[in-house]
């Protein structure tokens, strides 16, 4: 299997799981990664590099065209929410058209990239948010402040007070406001197959997080989220690997967002037993995802920077 993994990244460790998935599945596995810079460490962990324009230049898709081409890719893996916006617009031309994209396609990816979007879906499904700020006027302090489309922790900032508002509200773009609620954090890492249903499901606490990605987290099989997620989860009609995140506050979970994509910290979910880059595999070829049962509750992740030298 060829597989075009774009914008790799901080994606070291994905790439190693991906290949030792490939190892237990006994399948020849090429990982062709792209990004726009050489210094990329975790281009030197693919089989072959590939730089790439940025994603929203207009010779980014001939340059992705080209490569498909010339590496005979069999499927394409997203790495950012930059990767899922292009998909949405994305269609394969007809020569190409045997090529797996390993996402969830563009309505309902695209709902789940704007924050305003799938609050009223939570909202739908009976799930607690944090109160929404519609008007500036309205907000109650302290709130948050995110980009409506924005990525990761960029464009989020605290707002202690009505200063703090005036100062953030104009360098916003399509500003997004909530109550700030405090509490552990959770993010539940989902794969589900092409029938949206839940194959593996794990959720775990992100107790230290850097620039969004969860550096320090602990796997947490909590029997009362997994309860009310019950039943719910297929609603979102998602497929291949993806995350929603929600804070408890007062014994009461509050939900933020949904990425439709590898978590940054699917690393944990991985080495506590859910393993999704088996999974990835499987769907990309056109099997059913094997659901896994036997999970480390409790295991702690401690991510840590290491060195390459080139």
């Amino acid at each position: 299997m060829n597989l075009l993994l774009l914008s790799t990244g901080r994606r070291v460790s994905l790439i190693r799981r991906l290949k030792l998935a490939a190892l237990r599945l006994e399948i020849p596995l090429q990982i062709f990664g792209t990004d726009m810079e050489s210094k990329t460490s975790s281009l030197h962990f693919c089989d072959q590099q590939l730089m790439v324009p940025p994603t929203k230049s207009p010779e980014y898709l001939p340059a992705l065209i080209s490569i498909l081409k010339e590496h005979k890719v069999d499927a394409i893996l997203p790495g950012n929410d930059l990767d899922l916006e292009f998909l949405c617009e994305f269609q394969l031309p007809e020569s190409l058209s045997h090529i797996k994209l390993l996402y969830s396609g563009p309505e309902r990816t695209g709902m789940f990239l704007r924050k305003s979007l799938t609050t009223r879906f939570f909202q739908e499904l009976g799930l607690d948010v944090p109160r929404v700020f519609d008007q500036s006027q309205d907000a109650r302090f302290p709130a948050i402040i995110k980009e409506d489309r924005g990525h990761g922790s960029r464009g989020q900032y605290l707002l202690e007070d009505e200063t703090d508002l005036l100062s953030r509200l104009p360098k916003a773009v399509e500003p997004f406001m909530q109550d700030f609620i405090e509490g552990p954090e959770y993010t539940i890492d989902v794969f589900s197959n092409e029938q949206y249903e839940p194959v593996n499901v794990l959720p775990r606490i992100r107790e230290k997080v850097r620039s969004g990605i969860s550096d320090v987290g602990r796997v947490h099989m909590d029997k009362n989220l997994l309860e009310l997620l019950s039943g719910k989860l297929q609603e979102f009609r998602l497929t291949g690997p993806w995350n929603l995140q929600c804070i408890l506050h007062d014994n009461r979970y509050y939900f933020l967002e949904v990425n439709p994509r590898f978590s940054g910290g699917i690393p944990l979910t991985i080495e506590a037993g859910v393993d999704f880059c088996q999974n990835a595999l499987e769907w990309a070829m056109g099997l059913e995802p094997k659901p896994f049962t036997d999970v480390r509750d409790g295991m702690v992740m401690m991510k840590y920077d290491a060195e390459l030298f080139a």
